[in-house]
């Protein structure tokens, strides 16, 4: 299957239905609320709601890390002339070593805000013709076009969105 075909299977997603050109409002959108739902828990943000759960907060760190990790793959992709190969994100371990320990909401809030934006002129930035520039995106089988890049950026928004939405539901009760 194509990765443009698919559906995430937690949340719906499709990434064939997301152009480019609406990249940059989803992804700061999404962000925004992701700022609002993890201002709105308050000191409990930074509480795991389950053992295999992030806290919110780490959702949110996690969602920051991404729209670097991604921009960068957009660049590299529309550099390079062959298909590129992208290294991994190690998003899980980013976690696990305690590199968002000392994340603050304020500190997450802020820099979401400017990647949110920042990627968002990336994506406006990429030249006509170069959407279709590909790379090999850890775990994908086949190679990903700079089109699946802005879209898995709305997708791992929206997608973190539900699971911090989920964790502030948690804490009400």
């Amino acid at each position: 299957m194509s990765p443009y075909d698919e559906r995430c299977p937690v949340c719906g997603f499709r990434w064939s239905a997301v152009t480019l050109a609406e990249v940059p409002d989803r992804v700061r959108g999404a962000t925004e609320e992701i700022i609002a739902t993890l201002s709105a828990m308050g000191p409990r943000v930074t509480e795991r709601m389950a053992p295999e759960r992030w806290s919110a907060l780490e959702y949110g760190g996690h969602v920051r890390d991404v729209l670097v990790s991604l921009r960068e793959r957009v660049l590299l992709a529309c550099a390079s002339p062959e298909i590129a190969i992208s290294p991994s994100m190690f998003r899980d371990e980013r976690v696990d070593l305690g590199f968002y320990a000392r994340d603050t909401l304020e500190a997450v809030a802020t820099e979401l805000r400017a990647l949110a934006a920042l990627f968002g002129r990336t994506v406006t930035c990429v030249p006509t013709g170069l959407e279709g520039r590909t790379l090999l995106f850890p775990g994908r089988d086949e190679p990903v076009s700079v089109a699946w890049l802005g879209a898995q950026a709305v997708h791992e928004c929206e997608h973190h969105l539900g699971d911090v939405r989920e964790d502030l539901a948690r804490t009400m009760g």
